[in-house]
């Protein structure tokens, strides 16, 4: 039975909607837990910093006579 079509027979005003809703919840967890599992982190920043700011002018080197 899909998860969709189980939670369908809940009732919303029901008192114990949220214990009923958490029980499906689980049960569908627990049919396939590689599917529901959380992804493993990015790996972490690296590289160079990169503000946007333009580098300042360094002076104009003198002409050698």
């Amino acid at each position: 039975m899909a998860f969709n079509a189980k939670i369908a027979d809940l009732d919303p005003a029901a008192a114990d909607f949220g214990e009923q809703l958490q029980a499906a919840i689980t049960a569908e967890v627990a049919t396939d837990p590689e599917l529901y599992r959380t992804a493993p982190a990015g790996p972490a920043r690296a590289g160079a910093e990169f503000s946007g700011r333009r580098p300042t002018a360094s002076p104009p080197l003198s002409s050698a006579p």
